[in-house]
Protein backbone atom coordinates (compact mmCIF):
# COMPACT_ATOMS: atom_id res chain seq x y z
CA UNK A 1 0.00 0.00 0.00
CA UNK A 2 2.72 2.23 0.59
CA UNK A 3 4.46 1.75 -2.25
CA UNK A 4 1.08 2.75 -4.08
CA UNK A 5 1.16 5.95 -2.25
CA UNK A 6 4.88 6.49 -3.21
CA UNK A 7 4.02 6.37 -6.89
CA UNK A 8 1.19 8.18 -6.91
CA UNK A 9 2.95 10.95 -5.40
CA UNK A 10 5.73 10.47 -7.85
CA UNK A 11 3.44 10.86 -10.75
CA UNK A 12 1.40 13.85 -9.62
CA UNK A 13 4.93 15.85 -8.99
CA UNK A 14 6.50 14.83 -12.86
CA UNK A 15 2.75 15.78 -14.32
CA UNK A 16 3.01 19.29 -11.53
CA UNK A 17 6.16 19.88 -13.25
CA UNK A 18 5.41 19.50 -17.13
CA UNK A 19 2.51 21.63 -16.61
CA UNK A 20 4.27 24.69 -15.59
CA UNK A 21 6.10 26.34 -18.76
CA UNK A 22 4.16 29.71 -18.90
CA UNK A 23 4.45 32.85 -16.24
CA UNK A 24 1.03 32.50 -16.44
CA UNK A 25 0.29 28.99 -17.45
CA UNK A 26 -1.71 26.44 -15.06
CA UNK A 27 0.22 24.55 -12.89
CA UNK A 28 -1.67 20.80 -13.89
CA UNK A 29 -2.46 20.23 -17.03
CA UNK A 30 -3.54 16.40 -18.34
CA UNK A 31 -4.35 17.76 -21.89
CA UNK A 32 -1.22 18.36 -24.24
CA UNK A 33 0.44 21.83 -24.97
CA UNK A 34 -0.37 20.95 -28.64
CA UNK A 35 -3.88 20.12 -28.04
CA UNK A 36 -4.69 23.27 -25.73
CA UNK A 37 -3.60 25.11 -29.12
CA UNK A 38 -5.38 23.27 -31.45
CA UNK A 39 -8.64 25.17 -31.63
CA UNK A 40 -10.73 28.36 -33.31
CA UNK A 41 -9.60 31.14 -31.79
CA UNK A 42 -11.14 34.52 -31.60
CA UNK A 43 -10.10 37.86 -29.96
CA UNK A 44 -10.83 38.68 -26.81
CA UNK A 45 -8.62 41.50 -25.06
CA UNK A 46 -5.62 42.96 -27.28
CA UNK A 47 -3.21 45.63 -26.34
CA UNK A 48 -0.76 47.21 -29.37
CA UNK A 49 1.96 49.46 -28.38
CA UNK A 50 0.37 49.79 -25.11
CA UNK A 51 -2.93 50.04 -25.99
CA UNK A 52 -6.03 48.49 -24.80
CA UNK A 53 -9.06 46.79 -26.81
CA UNK A 54 -10.68 44.45 -28.25
CA UNK A 55 -10.08 43.55 -31.47
CA UNK A 56 -7.16 43.72 -33.85
CA UNK A 57 -8.30 45.16 -36.98
CA UNK A 58 -9.41 42.96 -39.88
CA UNK A 59 -8.37 40.53 -38.08
CA UNK A 60 -11.65 37.76 -37.75
CA UNK A 61 -10.61 34.84 -36.32
CA UNK A 62 -7.57 31.96 -36.58
CA UNK A 63 -7.78 28.51 -36.03
CA UNK A 64 -5.10 25.97 -35.14
CA UNK A 65 -5.94 22.36 -36.56
CA UNK A 66 -4.14 19.72 -34.47
CA UNK A 67 -2.18 18.34 -37.31
CA UNK A 68 -0.43 21.09 -37.61
CA UNK A 69 -1.62 23.54 -40.03
CA UNK A 70 -3.79 26.74 -39.60
CA UNK A 71 -5.98 29.17 -41.74
CA UNK A 72 -6.09 32.89 -40.58
CA UNK A 73 -9.31 34.65 -41.29
CA UNK A 74 -8.81 38.68 -41.63
CA UNK A 75 -11.69 41.03 -43.33
CA UNK A 76 -9.53 44.54 -44.46
CA UNK A 77 -12.03 46.99 -45.83
CA UNK A 78 -15.32 44.08 -45.89
CA UNK A 79 -13.63 41.66 -47.58
CA UNK A 80 -12.94 38.20 -46.49
CA UNK A 81 -9.03 36.90 -46.76
CA UNK A 82 -7.86 33.74 -45.73
CA UNK A 83 -4.20 32.57 -44.86
CA UNK A 84 -3.83 28.83 -45.29
CA UNK A 85 -0.30 27.39 -43.56
CA UNK A 86 1.20 25.70 -40.77
CA UNK A 87 2.14 26.04 -37.17
CA UNK A 88 4.34 24.65 -34.49
CA UNK A 89 5.41 24.54 -31.19
CA UNK A 90 9.16 25.37 -30.39
CA UNK A 91 11.09 22.64 -28.79
CA UNK A 92 10.71 24.32 -25.71
CA UNK A 93 6.88 24.61 -26.06
CA UNK A 94 7.04 28.42 -24.98
CA UNK A 95 6.20 29.65 -28.35
CA UNK A 96 4.43 29.03 -32.03
CA UNK A 97 5.55 29.43 -35.32
CA UNK A 98 3.35 30.59 -37.95
CA UNK A 99 3.77 30.41 -41.21
CA UNK A 100 1.01 31.23 -43.93
CA UNK A 101 0.04 32.49 -47.47
CA UNK A 102 -3.11 33.88 -48.74
CA UNK A 103 -5.33 31.08 -49.96
CA UNK A 104 -6.26 33.56 -53.19
CA UNK A 105 -3.07 34.26 -54.63
CA UNK A 106 -0.30 33.17 -52.63
CA UNK A 107 1.72 36.42 -53.17
CA UNK A 108 1.22 37.59 -49.81
CA UNK A 109 2.59 35.81 -46.54
CA UNK A 110 2.03 35.97 -42.75
CA UNK A 111 4.90 34.27 -40.80
CA UNK A 112 5.53 35.17 -37.16
CA UNK A 113 6.71 33.63 -33.85
CA UNK A 114 4.48 34.15 -31.02
CA UNK A 115 5.79 34.08 -27.26
CA UNK A 116 3.20 32.05 -25.51
CA UNK A 117 2.32 33.80 -22.63
CA UNK A 118 -0.71 31.97 -20.85
CA UNK A 119 -2.18 28.24 -22.58
CA UNK A 120 -5.08 26.83 -21.06
CA UNK A 121 -8.23 25.29 -23.07
CA UNK A 122 -10.17 28.31 -23.14
CA UNK A 123 -7.51 30.82 -23.42
CA UNK A 124 -4.54 31.95 -25.27
CA UNK A 125 -2.04 34.54 -24.63
CA UNK A 126 0.17 35.12 -26.75
CA UNK A 127 3.08 38.52 -27.43
CA UNK A 128 4.29 39.01 -30.92
CA UNK A 129 5.74 41.88 -32.88
CA UNK A 130 4.40 42.46 -36.46
CA UNK A 131 5.61 45.68 -38.87
CA UNK A 132 7.13 46.94 -35.20
CA UNK A 133 4.02 46.88 -33.52
CA UNK A 134 4.02 44.90 -30.16
CA UNK A 135 0.93 43.04 -29.76
CA UNK A 136 -0.13 41.08 -26.53
CA UNK A 137 -3.45 39.84 -27.29
CA UNK A 138 -5.33 37.01 -25.83
CA UNK A 139 -8.07 34.96 -27.25
CA UNK A 140 -10.89 32.95 -26.64
CA UNK A 141 -12.62 29.79 -28.49
CA UNK A 142 -15.14 30.88 -30.94
CA UNK A 143 -18.39 30.60 -29.73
Amino acid sequence: MRKLHLFSLLVLLVIGFSGCTYDEGPLISFVSKKERVANTWVVNTANINGVDGSEIPGFKKLIFFSAGACQIFYNPLGVEVAYGGTWALSEDKKSIHIDTKDELTGLFSYVSDWTILHLKDKILKVTYTDNSDLYVVEFKPEA
